[in-house]
């Protein structure tokens, strides 16, 4: 999965970054992209703007290629504008048809908060 945290607010309180960090973060309007594996989130990158955030995960898709003979899923935490918009940036580029729709589930959305939208899927082996 990767996905892009609207708020440092929900990491700041699960202790993943400081509250300075989370405050600076906030001002300068930084949206972290985290991915999960293996049932551990980590912190893959950091954006300006939720236009840069599409850009990076598109690429994050070409770096790890969606397998698409197996189900994937775009999903959101309280923001349908999000996952609209993130699946329309992505239909040129794979099956957004194929997509299962669904809300970030209560673990994830701990840390993640509201409004982090991304994509879950199984990478395709070469």
């Amino acid at each position: 999965m990767v996905a892009m945290v609207d708020t440092l607010k929900y990491l700041r309180m699960g202790g993943r970054i400081s509250t300075a960090s989370a405050i600076l973060g906030g001002v300068l309007g930084i949206k972290p992209i985290v991915d999960v594996k293996n049932g551990l989130i980590h912190n893959i990158g950091k954006v300006r703007g939720k236009n840069s955030v599409m850009q990076f995960i598109l690429k994050y898709l070409n770096d790890h290629p969606l397998d698409t003979d197996l189900t994937f899923s775009i999903g959101h935490s309280n923001t349908r504008q999000g996952y609209d918009n993130l699946r329309e940036f992505l239909k040129p580029h794979i099956p957004v048809d194929k997509a299962l729709i669904g809300e970030i589930g209560s673990v994830i959305g701990t840390y993640v908060g509201s409004g982090a939208f991304g994509i879950a899927y199984f990478e395709k082996l070469v």
